[in-house]
């Protein structure tokens, strides 16, 4: 049986996506804080040349979370910042400003088990939490 699938008429030929809010995005703390991982970096867009073909599609890009943090996890981001936020609130640190978060992790220097954290998983989230 042949793959059944619609074009969107409703698709657009450009992104609507303007770098006012691409910069709005980047200007946030959650994004300030990220950046202040020295491991951190962009995630690689893959092509998928292939299956955009087959789709009937020009071109399909995949996100490749895989090689964040050497975790082969996607979810690493996200414990990152609920870990800052639970570290600023026991610091008493009132909310930073983004240039301040750009610094928050290669700045923060506290004593070896001032902290514990948890998951109850080992999986995505938990290879996450581990490794912040």
């Amino acid at each position: 049986m042949e793959p059944h699938y619609v074009i969107n008429r409703h698709r657009q030929t450009e992104p609507a996506w303007s770098e006012s809010i691409s910069k709005e995005l980047r200007e946030t703390v959650a994004s300030s804080v990220h950046r202040s991982l020295k491991e951190f970096a962009s995630s690689p867009l893959v092509s998928l040349p292939v299956l955009a073909d087959r789709l009937g599609i020009a071109q399909l890009l995949i996100k490749d979370e895989s090689l964040r943090f050497g975790l082969n996890a996607f979810k690493a981001l996200g414990s990152t910042y609920a870990v800052y936020h639970i570290i600023k609130k026991h610091l008493e640190l009132s909310s930073l400003t983004c240039p301040e978060a750009d610094r928050f992790y290669r700045e923060l220097n506290l004593p070896k088990g001032t902290f514990t954290f948890c998951t109850a998983t080992d999986g995505n989230h938990g290879r996450g939490v581990a490794w912040v």
